[in-house]
């Protein structure tokens, strides 16, 4: 899942000469910037959830008292 957020940086649209439609390809380029953060960002959310990372900050440990 992360390859694929990364992907998605590169795949971006291919902006045209035509200026009618330059405002639209731009907001398609920010709009993939944003679904590669969200996936990287849910990729992490979903790797804490499951304890992944027991040595990171995150990790709460239940000290049973």
């Amino acid at each position: 899942m992360l390859i694929i957020a990364s992907i998605s940086f590169l795949l971006l649209p291919t902006l045209t000469i035509q200026l009618w439609r330059l405002l639209i390809q731009i907001k398609y380029t920010f709009a993939y910037h944003l679904m590669g953060i969200s996936l990287i960002c849910q990729y992490f959310y979903k790797l804490r959830k499951r304890h992944a990372f027991p040595g990171c900050s995150f990790y709460v440990q239940n000290s049973g008292k």
